[in-house]
């Protein structure tokens, strides 16, 4: 009975280090600080400009694999991985492409692969909340 209690109590404090990783990204909130112009032309280069924070604690979040993707009113997309970590903890910047459209809508996330049984990978982003909105018409 001893041997099988002390199983269980490291089976649970296995199953809480592995959660926590997984909870701590829920809650993550983006803020851009770049102001981006809705009617910017096509193929435009901007630098933008943002910040991540645990919308709980307000601490900086920082990962690798951090992007911006912006969406044209078509649909069509760009995508810029940022620049790591030549800036401070949470602070993010990349060089993005205005797509064909202008700039509907912004997307930040975190790069991420999904495989499944049979060995296939594909690419399993997880995007963050935006705490503002950067478009201006």
């Amino acid at each position: 009975m001893k041997l099988h209690f002390a199983f269980l109590a490291a089976l649970m404090c296995v199953v809480s280090l592995i959660a926590v990783p997984v909870a701590a990204k829920h809650g993550v909130q983006a803020t851009v600080h770049t102001d981006i112009q809705a009617s910017t032309p096509e193929g435009t280069e901007i630098n933008v400009l943002w910040t991540l924070q645990d919308e709980r604690s307000g601490r900086p979040f920082s990962a690798h694999g951090v992007f911006i993707r912006l969406v044209g009113s078509a649909g069509d997309f760009t995508e810029a991985f940022a620049d790591y970590p030549a800036l401070p903890v949470g602070t993010f910047q990349a060089t993005a492409t205005i797509p064909k459209g202008g700039v509907a809508t912004i997307e930040i996330g975190v790069a991420g692969t999904m495989t499944d049984r049979a060995g296939n990978s594909k690419r399993s982003d997880w995007l963050m909340e935006l705490a503002n909105n950067p478009i201006n018409p």
